[in-house]
């Protein structure tokens, strides 16, 4: 055997054991989007922000870790917030958001695709539905998405925090 084919060996094998290592320490990653808010007009109506999706670089077989939001409102009294991901036609995936939270995270869709639309949802609470005077102004939002590079998990078998809603 010759030197060169030697160190062809060498080679292949070398790449055959880092090869994994390495796949599996690149895997790990995050996104962020920032959806923008919008005008809140009156109370007991849900607002929208836009729409921002998953960067095209994330990997079909993306799994979601952990998601760190955060939105911006002129003004939070009585404010409830929802961060939501669209699921079909006329349907969100929401989870509600602690009152009074404008900032925290979440591992409610950890398993799940980060392959994902975001949006969050606010509406201002009232015993009277009326025009808000001021109007209150949503900002810019940011979503930070963790995820890994796995194969796709098995149904969760535990009851999750999110739900379905109407847009």
């Amino acid at each position: 055997m010759t030197t060169v084919q030697r160190l062809g060996i060498v080679i292949a094998a070398v790449i055959a054991v880092l090869l994994p290592t390495s796949a599996a320490h690149a895997s790990d990653a995050a996104y962020v989007v920032n959806p923008t808010g919008t005008v809140l007009h009156q109370t007991n109506w849900w607002y929208s922000s836009t729409t921002v999706n998953a960067p095209t670089g994330t990997p079909a077989a993306s799994s979601i870790d952990t998601i760190y939001w955060t939105y911006s409102i002129s003004n939070q009294a009585n404010v409830i917030a929802q961060l939501c991901n669209p699921d079909g036609p006329g349907q969100l995936l929401c989870l509600d958001l602690p009152n009074g939270w404008a900032t925290g995270n979440t591992t409610a869709w950890a398993g799940l695709s980060a392959q994902r639309g975001w949006l969050f949802r606010l509406a201002v609470l009232d015993p009277v539905t009326k025009i808000l005077s001021p109007y209150r102004y949503g900002g810019q939002h940011q979503v930070i998405v963790n995820w890994s590079y796995t194969t796709p998990s098995p149904a969760r078998t535990h009851s999750s925090p999110l739900r379905l809603v109407s847009r």
